[in-house]
């Protein structure tokens, strides 16, 4: 046996040796969270199910599948031990390279072990993607801010964000379930800012009718404002138009009266009965429209 011959690093690690080996204690110090580089057999990895992503176009997968038969891995994906399955390990990031490789046929990935806070590691690797959808994003915000206990403020900071595109992003998550699920399986994708726009409106039989001709991908931004116009707010239910212009009538005789009372001499009207009647009149032109 001791003549036998050991067995080198397969091609894949060979050739993946000196870029980890470049990259030295700026990557891997010894008090880093990354742990030792190493070769994992595909079917030890899965993803974590907790992640945000949870669409893959199958087209890039291709693309990136081809690119990994041709040039091999250029990057390790960063996974944690599996709390279950001794030897088996779950994705931090890097699904999409994992599902690319099982494409290709490759038995083996690089990979560099997470020691801790693996959750935020994946939620906040997830976010700095570009090919996110608005609900995945929304999704993995919303989970960092409880993971973190962070405020909308600061999680806009940790994420480089305008504190308006995250409060946008949080704010699609307060649609009804049945709606997001759609958005989800529908074959016309709804656009970011069409989410955000109708996630502002208040609940109406309008904006159901809104959220579905987006579901049908008949919906713009355009249209959407225009009959935001009509939308109740405060919580009003829908009006007919005919009783809308009753209480316009109406308004307009109570801000008469109200001009008559502001209009009325010290001498006509007790003080106190005065302010009182001026702060009334002050309600009613807040209140009728």
């Amino acid at each position: 046996m001791s003549g036998m011959k050991r067995k080198g690093p397969s091609r894949l690690m060979e050739s993946m040796q000196n870029r980890v080996e470049e990259l030295g204690d700026s990557f891997i110090s010894s008090g880093s969270e990354l742990k030792h580089s190493f070769e994992v057999k595909l079917d030890h990895v899965e993803p974590d199910e907790t992640q945000a992503r949870k669409k893959f176009d199958q087209a890039p997968l291709n693309e990136l599948a081809a690119s990994l038969k041709e040039h091999g891995q250029l990057v390790p994906i960063l996974v944690r031990a599996h709390p279950e399955r001794r030897g088996h390990w779950i994705i931090v990031a890097g699904e999409r390279r994992w599902r690319a490789a099982k494409l290709a046929g490759l038995p083996v990935l690089l990979a560099i072990e997470r020691a801790s806070d693996v959750e935020v590691v994946s939620l906040l690797e997830n976010l700095q993607r570009e090919d996110l959808t608005p609900l995945e994003e929304s999704a993995a915000i919303v989970a960092l801010m409880e993971k973190k206990n962070w405020g909308q403020r600061e999680i806009s900071k940790q994420l480089g964000r305008s504190l308006s595109d995250v409060n946008g992003l949080i704010k699609i998550r307060t649609m009804p379930d049945a709606f997001l699920k759609a958005v989800l399986t529908s074959e016309n994708p709804v656009s970011r800012n069409l989410l955000i726009e109708l996630s502002r409106l208040p609940e109406s039989n309008i904006r159901d009718r809104l959220c579905n001709e987006a579901l049908r991908g008949e919906l713009t931004i355009g249209k959407l404002r225009q009959a935001a116009q009509e939308v109740p707010k405060d919580g009003q239910s829908g009006k007919t138009k005919r009783v809308t212009q009753k209480e316009s009538l109406s308004g307009k005789q109570i801000r008469a009266f109200s001009e008559r009372v502001k209009s009325l001499a010290f001498d006509e009207i007790k003080p106190n009965e005065r302010r009182e009647l001026q702060n009334l009149a002050e309600w009613i032109r807040q209140h009728i429209k």
